[in-house]
């Protein structure tokens, strides 16, 4: 570890954050009470609902109960369908809730959730006006392409997968029925929902060696793809593991760019500082934690599992990674959700292999329905074909003996001391 500092210094960052009090790291909240007032705010990223709008406002000024101040970003969510672009300064008026905090033991932490991503308080507005137009014509037109290939994939697919595609390939986990989203989550396949690393390499560097070999040129092949990777993953909602994902993406080409070896830990370490400092919430989040104790457990449990067994066939390495990250993440799986599920190791060595045909099929059955409707018929087939599979599996496993164990959360020395046994081995 001598010669990945970045790693030495995102652990310790990180060790720190978890000893303190949860109260250092939060900020005090704007709003206390639940209170109508009125609300000016810049529009940074707009998202269709079902029964509305849902803005993320910025640099907001929040008038009620006779005070003024100032709040970092509030959600904002509208009744009925509007254009309200990203740039926009708004001015509405509504209710104003401030953001839960948990009043039973095991409730979802909302204050913990929003507080990381800066969100302090939550506005259900029943008018808003545009007071003037700061125009951001990327940022917009990239959520514009997220809601045209979210209305190609409704056109082609049943409510259920057009869903599971939603959340796969545009990070939109609203449209998921909550059927669906309770089969992947018991049978331990939900990260399959979630835009992460396999996600992010398919598309950047899927296309940054496509590029290369059709021009023969590393730099713009490499600088077209770490940008499109940014951009992609700012229009999937720049979730936590696709953050991790696009950082450690980004490094992987840059490092071939200027012919040095890619390091999984360091890049790991990069992106976790990243993280961390504009945000120290993050170390309380599960996604954070789930994220980069995957990777962690592939950087440095896998290499342990192949100095017993070197010669492996590909059945055995695939059992070697979900062994080495579930080693390390099982802890926070508990904590997350208080249950565990039996088979998932074993499904995902049967659904992972074909996450990246569906992948592809999706992205260019998107594509292809913007451009020719009647062509994105072609790969719309094989979606179906592996949903349907992954559905079917997930009911299979599911009628199987002791398929969800129903553990709880454990307590912290447990933990302690599940991690001090992993770090000795």
């Amino acid at each position: 570890m001598k010669r990945r500092p970045a790693a030495c210094v995102a652990l310790a960052l990180f060790l720190l954050l978890l000893l303190l009090p949860v109260g250092l790291l939060k900020e005090s909240p704007p709003i206390t009470q639940k209170q109508t007032g009125r609300i000016e705010g810049r529009v940074a990223r707009w998202t269709i609902k079902d029964e509305g709008m849902q803005l993320n406002l910025v640099n907001c000024r929040i008038q009620a109960g006779g005070t003024s101040v100032h709040a970092d970003q509030i959600l904002v969510y509208l009744s009925g369908a509007a254009d309200y672009p990203v740039g926009a300064d708004l001015s509405l008026s509504g209710t104003i809730y401030p953001v839960e905090t948990p009043t039973n033991p095991g409730q979802f932490d909302s204050s913990l959730y929003y507080g990381a991503k800066g969100i302090s308080c939550t506005v259900f507005a029943e008018n808003a006006q545009i007071l003037a137009l700061h125009p951001a014509p990327l940022r917009e037109n990239l959520l514009q392409l997220k809601k045209r290939l979210g209305e190609v994939y409704d056109a082609l697919f049943s409510e259920e997968d057009a869903g599971v595609l939603r959340a796969m390939v545009l990070g939109e986990k609203s449209a998921l029925d909550s059927d669906t989203k309770n089969l992947y989550q018991k049978n331990g396949i939900s990260h399959l929902l979630a835009i992460s690393g396999l996600h992010i390499s398919l598309i950047g560097m899927g296309l940054y060696r496509i590029l290369r070999r059709l021009t023969g040129y590393y730099l713009p092949a490499g600088i077209f793809s770490i940008l499109l990777i940014a951009a992609y993953g700012w229009m999937a909602g720049a979730a936590l593991s696709a953050l991790r994902a696009v950082i450690m993406c980004v490094l992987m080409v840059a490092a071939d760019l200027v012919g040095r070896s890619y390091d999984m830990l360091t890049a790991m370490g990069i992106a976790a500082i990243a993280l961390l400092l504009p945000s120290p919430l993050n170390s309380r989040q599960s996604a954070f934690l789930l994220s980069f104790g995957a990777v962690l457990g592939i950087a440095l449990l896998l290499p342990v599992l192949r100095l017993y067994r070197p010669k492996q066939g590909r059945l055995f390495q695939a059992l070697g990674v979900s062994l080495s990250v579930l080693a390390v993440t099982f802890p926070v799986l508990l904590c997350a959700f208080s249950e565990y599920s039996l088979y998932s190791v074993l499904l995902n060595l049967l659904v992972i292999p074909l996450m990246s045909v569906l992948m592809t099929a999706a992205i260019f059955c998107g594509l292809a329905g913007l451009l020719l409707p009647g062509a994105a018929r072609i790969p719309a087939l094989p979606c179906r074909l592996i949903l349907l599979f992954y559905r079917r599996m997930g009911e299979l496993c599911l009628k199987l003996p002791g398929s969800v164990l129903s553990i709880g959360t454990p307590e912290r020395w447990k933990n302690a001391l599940n991690y001090s046994m992993v770090g000795v081995a």
